[in-house]
């Protein structure tokens, strides 16, 4: 993720959604997968790029 401030970070480990962490692995072409990634940014940051 990139803030307005040119910073670019990578995901933050957490423990909150344990259940539904989104884990590392291939997909196949045309594969789906659902999951969450969790990223701490300043609140309100209105140019973040994912």
């Amino acid at each position: 993720m990139q803030n307005s401030k040119g910073q670019i970070e990578d995901e933050t480990f957490s423990n909150v959604n344990e259940d539904t962490a989104l884990k590392s692995g291939e997909l196949a072409p045309g594969g789906e997968v659902e999951g969450t990634v969790v990223f701490e940014e300043i609140v309100g940051d209105k140019r973040m790029l994912l």
